[in-house]
């Protein structure tokens, strides 16, 4: 649909980035296309129990980021953004 329409790019924000945002990031990634997750703009929440302790919201984000940037997904800040559009 969004080659369809002349698109190329598409912009992820969104709940869960450790999952919901994740997911959708490396499924338009397997499909060609160009593929922004936007930090700042993706909801995380903190693990307060695990086996191997607690995990804060801010390293939850930025591990998942990291992970999706090395299998080729963009990352850019919410500012970045907006003054890409101008």
């Amino acid at each position: 649909m969004l080659r369809d329409n002349g698109r190329d790019t598409l912009l992820i924000t969104g709940i869960s980035v450790d999952r919901g945002c994740s997911s959708t990031a490396r499924q338009a990634l397997n499909l060609g296309i160009r593929t922004i997750v936007v930090r700042g703009a993706c909801f995380g929440s903190e693990i307060t129990e695990s086996p191997v302790g607690p995990v804060t919201r801010e390293d939850i984000e930025r591990v998942s980021l990291a992970v999706l940037y090395r299998q080729g997904v963009e990352i850019m800040d919410v500012d970045e953004v907006i003054a890409g559009l101008g």
